[in-house]
């Protein structure tokens, strides 16, 4: 759920193609505005209380500089067309599927089903570009950034799918999101405003509901092993940083689960929500911004 996305204009007159444009540059600017929280939230739920380097999101935004907190932008900036066009499809696919007509106004509950089944589909498209997304935004200072065709070069096919177990998991999260979304466009209305704040909402309602989940695929996917090049020579090194105890650790949903709550307790599981919800109202703005600017000039 890290990219954005909107549901396609109700308007009939606008043509789909231009409804995903606009969906698209929308998305771009969200992801933009956001990155530099979804960069901190990351490096705060990969760290262990071993060795804790940040304890707030204000800790980390003042110590990193501003092109540090863009690593790893590249990969969800270029899926950013093709999670739009998957989200769509597959959310308006399996809600026809429950409808008897395509006039059948659907139930929250089968708008629920929709959004979880479609979570569970666009993750296998999530799940690798979220990996390479990952291993960027965690990199050790003592070491280079990889680059995202080093990183496909290595990891590409069998080892891309790190995590993809708990990214259907956590991506059953646009139930709720799409839920939320759904029942407060249906209480408050379609206007602008409405409509900015039922995406505000459903970000909210979406990540609280699978943040921990978030939390599990972060250190299973931060953990994949890579090799990178250090910044005192051409030696290279074996990442992530510290594999002293071997990759094993992090390696399943259930063995993450209870090797973090057994070292770390329960308040691990929502390192980094903070940063996450605060992320959600720039981004909304944003990308309602830009999408309504998008539309307002082809109505």
């Amino acid at each position: 759920m890290d990219v954005e996305v909107l549901l396609p204009a109700s308007e009939s007159s606008i043509s789909p193609l231009v409804d995903f444009a606009a969906g698209t540059l929308g998305g771009i600017a969200g992801l933009v505005v956001g990155h530099p929280f979804d960069t901190v939230k990351v490096k705060l739920q990969c760290q262990t209380e071993k060795a804790l380097q940040y304890r707030n999101a204000v800790g980390l935004f003042s110590e990193a500089q501003m092109n540090g907190l863009y690593k790893g932008i590249v990969s969800p900036l270029a899926g950013v067309a093709l999670m739009n066009a998957s989200v769509f499809g597959f959310y308006g696919l399996f809600l026809r599927l429950q409808l008897p007509t395509n006039d059948t106004t659907p139930t929250l509950t089968q708008v629920t089903i929709a959004g979880m089944a479609c979570g569970l589909t666009t993750s296998f498209i999530t799940s690798p570009m979220e990996l390479f997304k990952i291993l960027q935004q965690s990199s050790p200072p003592s070491s280079t950034t990889p680059s995202l065709p080093s990183l496909l070069y290595q990891l590409f096919p069998r080892r891309m799918w790190r995590g993809l177990g708990a990214t259907m998991l956590r991506d059953l999260g646009y139930g709720p999101y799409f839920l939320a979304y759904e029942s407060a466009r249906r209480t408050f209305g379609e206007g602008k405003v409405e409509l900015l704040l039922a995406g505000g909402f459903a970000g909210v309602v979406g990540w609280a509901a699978t943040f921990p989940m978030d939390v599990v695929k972060t250190r299973i996917q931060s953990s994949q092993p890579y090799v990178s090049t250090s910044r005192a020579g051409d030696s290279a090194s074996l990442l992530p940083h510290d594999n002293s105890q071997g990759t094993k650790q992090y390696r399943t949903v259930l063995g993450t689960i209870v090797r973090s709550y057994k070292e770390e307790g329960w308040r691990v599981f929502f390192r980094g929500l903070g940063a996450t919800l605060l992320r959600s109202i720039p981004v909304n703005m944003a990308t309602f911004a830009v999408y309504e600017t998008c539309m307002a000039y082809f109505r």
